[in-house]
């Protein structure tokens, strides 16, 4: 049975209509602080963990996703999928993607828009089609 509500998360009708939103708890992009050897997140909590280096829209830190998110993000996924009949593929990539909205299966944020920084360069797209392949 297909959900009868939507959200407006993507200020698209057509899109949230016909999407299940996922979010994934991320810091994001980060600012370097190289007198302290830390990091600083977009509202100014100071980041000690490692972070992954690449420059992307216009940052080049990012807090990484990490194994047991992207276990339990493909578990929800396949159970997701199984549930609405939502074919078990992924777009694979965070970069805009023009027609992406007639994709059948998983996309990001990112791939609607050139603004939208979600998901990070980080997540790793190898990983997950791997995992909800299994």
């Amino acid at each position: 049975m297909a959900p009868n509500k939507h959200s407006k998360f993507m200020c698209n009708e057509m899109v949230d209509k016909y999407s299940i939103i996922i979010c994934m708890e991320n810091y994001g992009w980060l600012k370097k602080n190289p007198l302290e050897n830390s990091y600083v997140n977009w509202i100014g909590d100071i980041y000690k963990q490692k972070a992954y280096e690449k420059k992307w829209r216009d940052n080049f830190f990012w807090d990484p996703y990490n194994e047991k998110q992207m276990k339990s993000l493909s578990k929800l996924i396949v159970n997701l999928c199984d549930e609405f009949k939502i074919p078990k593929t992924c777009l694979g990539n965070n970069v805009k993607q023009d027609g992406v909205e007639n994709f059948k299966g998983v996309v990001s944020k990112s791939n609607f828009d050139f603004s939208n920084k979600d998901v990070n360069p980080s997540f790793d797209f190898k990983l997950l089609q791997e995992l909800i392949k299994l």
